[in-house]
């Protein structure tokens, strides 16, 4: 046996975090056992449990396996695995807001909703995939615009993808919105349907005021918190906050996770997502990849998530960047005239497919292809951090080229993973057990 070269350590006083970026596991031992291991890596000296982990997890690897092949191998059972189904679907490309920096300038050209009769197409789409394919596992996104927006299609949406639960059936229901329209008394009868909202607040009411205004200019600082107090009372699903930083707001953020705390929201938000401001649509197919992340932007946004982990809030793994859901034949976005996209970040450019009458996909685009079919070979060949990357976000990199993220990992992935397990796992880091 061998310690796969697709591992990650990580010190934690007297322990030791190993992360396997092949099957995402995380398992924590002592030093002297990770001394043990990596001196000699023979099953015979490890104790039996530990060795029963590390092997089911991809951490110790046969000898004689060529871990790239083994790679590629899960990469392309992933691609074409008819048992799991990702859809992002776009209820209209409208927006109730006008933030300042909003990436999705190419929808703004469009005044679409989706329609009950297209909608009606879209779920006898998704009935035949989990019928033809018998899917297990299902993940849909309700997004825009916003969504809210198209209130009446958008409840019908998540009642019929909720009758679509079963035993051998599990569907996972997420809603992003500027939580400003949340408080329909319709919604929130159905609103448990639904296993996570993400809702964007930029900071403490001075500074999300003067970045994410509503067609008026006005604020929406106060209306989206008192709707969140509304959920607190209702909901009991997973709520996200989403933060875009630059820095204009990386104090007003920090601010934020003590104003939740004063307000007794902190119980509601299971986890926080702080990200970039990215460049616009429009920017990018200017540029031809995205051009607004910096080295500074990196630094501080980790700062801020140490912030967050020091108040006590939940992150998500956020250092797992790929691979890209477009390169899963079922993985993929629809707008609301029934277009298919390899992912959302191409929404109303040109189209890959569509979904027609029937509620079959038609490929239109050799983009679809070309994507499923990409094998990032020099990165295989040079860089360890290909599993959770891939090549990169397909839509933000340079055309022609994969979107490098080998030196963020360097400089950030043992701080994320530290960051992660600290926010997540505090109470087995104290037992000392195997997470």
């Amino acid at each position: 046996m061998k310690l796969s070269k697709y591992n990650e350590y990580v010190e934690l006083s007297d322990q030791v975090i190993i992360f396997n970026m092949i099957s995402r596991a995380l398992i924590l031992i002592s030093k002297d056992e990770f001394n043990i291991i990596r001196n000699n890596p023979k099953t015979s000296i490890i104790d039996e449990k530990t060795r029963t982990e590390l092997e089911k997890n991809s951490i110790l690897v046969n000898r004689n396996l060529n871990e790239e092949d083994v790679l590629l191998y899960n990469v392309n059972r992933w691609k074409h695995n008819q048992k799991i189904l990702s859809i992002f679907i776009s209820f209209t490309s409208q927006c109730n807001l006008k933030c300042s920096y909003c990436y999705q300038d190419s929808s703004n050209k469009k005044n679409t909703f989706l329609s009950l009769d297209n909608w009606k197409i879209v779920f006898s789409h998704i009935k035949r995939k989990l019928v033809t394919h018998d899917i297990r596992e299902v993940s849909i996104v309700l997004f825009g615009g916003e969504p809210t927006l198209n209130m009446d299609i958008l409840i019908q949406a998540v009642n019929d993808i909720h009758s679509l639960r079963t035993k051998r059936t599990s569907i996972n229901m997420a809603l992003i919105t500027n939580g400003t329209l949340i408080n329909n008394d319709i919604l929130l009868s159905v609103i448990n349907n639904i296993n996570m909202i993400q809702i964007t607040l930029d900071g403490v009411k001075d500074i999300h005021d003067k970045r994410r205004v509503d067609r008026a200019g006005l604020g929406t600082f106060d209306t989206i918190v008192n709707n969140l107090k509304l959920l607190r009372k209702v909901y009991t699903n997973d709520v996200i906050v989403r933060c875009n930083a630059d820095n204009a707001n990386f104090e007003s953020i920090k601010n934020l996770f003590d104003y939740f705390k004063q307000e007794s929201l902190f119980d509601l938000i299971t986890g926080v997502d702080i990200g970039h401001v990215y460049s616009s649509q429009e920017n990018i197919k200017k540029n031809k990849c995205e051009t607004l992340l910096s080295k500074e932007g990196d630094e501080r946004i980790k700062e801020l998530y140490e912030y967050a982990v020091k108040k006590g809030y939940r992150i998500s793994r956020n250092y797992v960047n790929g691979p890209c859901m477009g390169l899963a034949i079922n993985g993929y976005a629809i707008d609301e005239n029934l277009n298919i996209y390899s992912c959302p970040g191409f929404l109303y450019e040109e189209p890959e497919g569509m979904i027609n009458n029937n509620g079959d996909i038609g490929i239109i685009n050799n983009r679809w292809f070309k994507i499923i079919n990409e094998v990032p070979n020099q990165c295989l060949s040079n860089c360890k951090y290909v599993p959770i990357c891939y090549g990169g976000c397909r839509w933000m990199a340079k055309e022609g080229e994969h979107k490098c993220n080998k030196e963020f990992y360097n400089r950030h992935l043992k701080d994320y993973l530290k960051l992660y397990v600290n926010a997540n796992y505090m109470d087995l880091i104290e037992e000392e057990s195997i997470c």
